[in-house]
């Protein structure tokens, strides 16, 4: 199980609402770099910023996830 699938199930069986809507004003990604990375964006920016993994767990609606490609 996902991390993110085992949040949802917790937040189910403790009778908090999930939201799963695709109107989320921020986008997420995973970037493994040397670990795992969380950034945000508003969507619609260019520039990502760091973020946290609870806020990431919170705020990921299964979505507005967004593909990260390494430059190399």
């Amino acid at each position: 199980m996902s991390l993110r699938e085992e949040y949802i199930r917790n937040k189910k069986l403790a009778g908090i609402p999930v939201n799963e809507s695709a109107d989320a004003p921020w986008e997420y990604q995973l970037r493994d770099i040397s670990g795992v990375s969380f950034y945000k964006r508003r969507r619609g920016d260019k520039i990502w910023e760091f973020t946290t993994m609870e806020d990431f767990v919170d705020n990921f609606k299964g979505v507005n996830l967004v593909k990260w490609n390494e430059k190399h």
